[in-house]
């Protein structure tokens, strides 16, 4: 995504990925291929080390489940 939301200065929605082994870490990196800005991207993970490795990977923010939707325009459940 480019641009962002008419109206929104902030850069577009913010998209909330819960889930982030092999599905979640798919949809993320679909998004960032395709434009989408790593930091209008949060993901959550219970297994912590999976969660790390992705934002260490990609650039992501990671947050508990409970603060990741916080915000968030956009909710992905990839559990």
């Amino acid at each position: 995504m480019t641009g962002g939301v008419e109206g929104d200065d902030t850069g577009g929605p913010r998209v909330a990925v819960l889930g982030a082994g092999r599905m979640g870490a798919a949809v993320i990196t679909g998004l960032i291929n395709s434009g989408w800005g790593a930091d209008r991207i949060v993901a959550a993970d219970a297994h912590a080390p999976t969660a790390e490795a992705l934002r260490a990977r990609l650039g992501i923010e990671v947050r508990s489940a409970a603060e990741a939707v916080v915000g968030a325009d956009v909710v992905v459940v990839a559990v």
